[in-house]
């Protein structure tokens, strides 16, 4: 997990920001908060896989907070953490599971131990996850999860909108995401799609050409939270946010812009799965009126940009 601190440690609105997960989505919002506020930064032990030994490592979290930060005002907890995702099982995602909820009890305690701070927590869920096979999810539509993955998210947010009054819960729901690959790191399929073109390899699909996904670039969706995080909260009622585009992109589209932008052909082979044809779309009105994501054009040939440096 990675600790950031407001640079000046005697200044009355002193703001610590821990941030389990640094993916895609996490390292975005870390960046956007580096490039808002002057913040330290600092990398603590918490081990994934062993939910036995993070009550240990978050008292030592703790006790670092009380002797760094004593007169600490504002405490914000983003988990974008987890290597779920569509096609894990229920074992394995309970793992992920108790590792939020220990994170969560964490928040809870520092609620207790620093009266005067205030204390923030959010949630990066899944809006595919909950609302898988949905075609314009509404304000109106109710989380109706079809697997594992889908199922833990929702449990994630309704321990959140459950947990102590003294916090407040802010909750994001992005669509599917796409954006700068790091090594070690999930890719999302649009730099998969990149990469293939860029090496002459066949890229192997499950699903159909015609399936229509909302994709959503990674920087604008830290961006985002990272201002939800850097705005102090005006109510403690629990607020979610769904970050899409409102603008559905088939498969094929994706390609089609692909092979402009590497000016090669791109190359698929689909393999027949109904449950991953299903289209996921989203209404324009559910969406944030601060919310503007940039097109998925662009979008890409930035990704492309960012593997031309990188290479």
């Amino acid at each position: 997990m990675l600790l950031l601190a407001t640079a000046n440690s005697s200044s009355a609105s002193q703001h610590v920001v821990a941030i389990f997960g640094v993916g895609l989505i996490g390292g975005a919002v870390k960046s956007a908060l580096h490039m808002n506020t002057d913040f330290s930064e600092e990398s603590l032990p918490f081990t994934w896989f062993t939910p036995d030994q993070h009550v240990a490592e978050l008292e030592s979290v703790a006790k670092a907070l009380s002797a760094r930060h004593a007169d600490l005002q504002r405490f914000s907890i983003l988990w974008s953490a987890g290597k779920g995702g569509f096609a894990s099982s229920v074992k394995e995602l309970e793992v992920e599971f108790q590792s939020f909820v220990n994170v969560l009890n964490f928040a809870e305690k520092l609620s207790q131990s620093h009266p005067n701070a205030l204390v923030d927590f959010h949630l990066v869920s899944s809006a595919g996850g909950l609302f898988e096979g949905k075609s314009l999810v509404s304000r109106d539509t109710e989380p109706a999860p079809l697997r594992p993955y889908g199922t833990l998210k929702l449990r994630q947010e309704n321990a959140l909108y459950a947990s102590s009054a003294r916090l407040f819960k802010l909750v994001y729901r992005p669509s599917s995401v796409y954006g700068f690959a790091h090594e070690g790191k999930r890719a999302g399929l649009i730099s998969v799609i990149l990469q293939s073109g860029i090496q002459h390899r066949v890229l192997s699909l499950v699903g159909n050409q015609n399936t229509l996904r909302d994709f959503v670039f990674s920087r604008d969706i830290g961006q985002f939270i990272a201002a939800q995080i850097l705005e102090i909260p005006k109510s403690n009622e629990a607020i979610c946010h769904t970050l899409a585009s409102g603008r559905p992109t088939s498969i094929h589209e994706i390609q089609e812009i692909a092979e402009r932008v590497l000016r090669r052909k791109v190359y698929f082979v689909f393999s027949d799965s109904n449950r991953n044809a299903a289209d996921i779309t989203y209404s324009k009105h559910l969406l944030p009126t601060h919310w503007a994501p940039i097109d998925i054009a662009t979008g890409i040939r930035l990704v492309h940009q960012n593997m031309q440096r990188l290479a």
